[in-house]
């Protein structure tokens, strides 16, 4: 066995494609919807369709375009006047607010618990004053109109 003959019949196989290998790309496809087919093989085997596609989609769009494009800019112009610089900064400016003051309730809690006995406190006074005025003598105002 010469070596230059291995050589030259290895190539020869390679080159060559085998029986048991099967090459989808040269038959064609066999569904009867030509929509339904990969884009690929509808495009190799159905050039025209696919160009005249292409030119119909590309020509609606230059159509198109312009009108598309003009409404686009009167909504985003209807946009920005309604949009105030102020109403961008309302929501920041709220979340800010929030912020100190918890960081000022953080700050000095025991203020709040005194105002909350204080509180306290001025219902025991109201209710007690209340109870020595109801037990104690007629007022003079009530004797009056009588």
């Amino acid at each position: 066995i010469r070596i230059d003959s291995l050589d030259q019949l290895s190539l020869e196989k390679i080159g060559r494609p085998s029986a048991n290998e099967n090459h989808g790309d040269t038959e064609p496809e066999s569904c009867p919807f030509s929509w339904a087919r990969s884009p690929e093989n509808l495009l190799r085997q159905e050039t025209y369709l696919a160009l005249a596609t292409a030119f119909v989609v590309l020509r609606l769009l230059y159509l198109f375009f312009p009108t598309l494009l003009v409404c686009i800019q009167y909504a985003w112009r209807r946009v920005i006047q309604n949009v105030r610089l102020w109403s961008l900064l309302e929501h920041p400016l709220v979340y800010l607010k929030r912020i100190i003051q918890s960081v000022y309730r953080l700050k000095e809690p025991c203020k709040r618990s005194n105002l909350q006995e204080g509180a306290m406190n001025a219902r025991a006074w109201a209710s007690k004053s209340l109870a020595t005025v109801s037990i104690g003598e007629e007022s003079t105002s009530r004797a009056i109109h009588q």
